[in-house]
């Protein structure tokens, strides 16, 4: 067996939970346990998690950072893979991730992935431009990998040097929970995952792996397929640009913590990003979100237009301003 920790948060996602669980099973190396951390779900899921002889942590619900984080704490090997319970493995994913580490002084490797949408596959590389990008986010998602890819990869493995993978993930996130193999001692190095992002967690946590110029490679083959809905980063805009508002808040804060290609990148996008997830919040008629954003804008940037709107989205964030809002957008639509 190999000595990788699997871990597995889950909430809820009985049906979910079970077809993840035989992703590990039907591994062609197996791993040496796995950890699935029950984040205060509603409905009975450590039943279908001992069937498959996994230990099993239960929790109140606090969250996604929390429960990979009580996971890791309680890992017994080396290294450690996520699979969210809405995700799958291909069955050559740890062997071939595994032979990556064995053989490059690394401290982590993730992969390509299959992006699979409520309708079925979407694309057959989240990474590489192999076919039509069905959306922004895997644009985005391939924009910042070929940051990274700017060296000649080595067969199906790109290493990517420490330089080049905090260009990268200064741009967008390209590193995803199911698809990562750490070394357990890198995730306590930088302290797991923030608890308080419920969004974003997971760009957050490879951002600061990156700020310790830790050494990484990508296998250049989908060994996930990955689940895109409502509930993960790509699904509600403004729920995401709130979570990642507050990512780039902290990187202020803990500035050692992040790298400082993130710093240069949003010192310049920042005012730009919380502008549109203000428009986009007003047109959800979330006043109270496009009031936080232009709050935001108004910080970084102050100006009279900045100004301007803040000021009327404090009047539209009332009840008065939200029976205006709903008449003029009744007499608009009539039109």
């Amino acid at each position: 067996m190999l000595p990788i920790s699997v871990i597995i948060p889950v909430y809820n996602r009985r049906a979910l939970l079970r077809a993840a669980l035989e992703s590990v099973a039907d591994q062609t190396m197996l791993p040496a346990e796995v950890i699935v951390v029950d984040d205060g779900s509603q409905e009975p899921v450590a039943d279908i998690a001992e069937a498959f002889g996994a230990k099993v942590i239960s929790q109140e619900n606090s969250g996604p950072s929390a429960a990979r984080n009580r996971g890791i704490a309680a890992a017994s090997q080396d290294w450690i893979a996520f699979l969210d319970s809405d995700d799958l493995w291909v069955p050559e994913k740890l062997e071939r991730q595994w032979r990556v580490v064995e053989t490059h002084p690394i401290e982590l490797c993730f992969s390509d992935m299959i992006v699979v949408g409520d309708a079925g596959t979407m694309t057959r590389s989240a990474l590489r431009p192999l076919d039509p990008s069905p959306n922004t986010h895997v644009s985005d998602i391939r924009d910042a990998y070929a940051l990274a890819r700017s060296q000649p990869p080595c067969g199906e493995v790109l290493i990517c040097t420490p330089e080049r993978l905090r260009t990268a993930l200064a741009r967008y996130n390209m590193i995803f929970p199911s698809t990562l193999l750490i070394r357990r001692q890198a995730a306590l190095d930088v302290g797991g995952f923030v608890p308080e992002l419920r969004v974003c967690e997971d760009w957050d946590f490879v951002l600061r792996l990156s700020a310790r110029r830790t050494s990484a490679a990508a296998v250049e083959l989908p060994l996930v397929r990955y689940h895109l809905h409502d509930a993960n980063i790509s699904g509600n805009f403004v729920r995401a640009a709130q979570y990642i508002v507050k990512m780039i808040d902290r990187s202020v804060v803990h500035p050692d913590e992040y790298p400082r290609e993130l710093y240069a990148r949003w010192q310049e996008y920042f005012p730009k990003y919380v502008t549109l997830a203000a428009y986009v919040a007003w047109r959800e008629g979330r006043f109270e979100a496009a009031h936080e954003f232009f709050s935001k804008r108004l910080q970084r940037m102050p100006s009279v237009p900045a100004l301007l709107w803040l000021s009327l989205a404090t009047m539209l964030d009332t009840p008065l301003g939200h029976r205006l809002y709903g008449t003029a957008r009744f007499f608009y639509e009539m039109i």
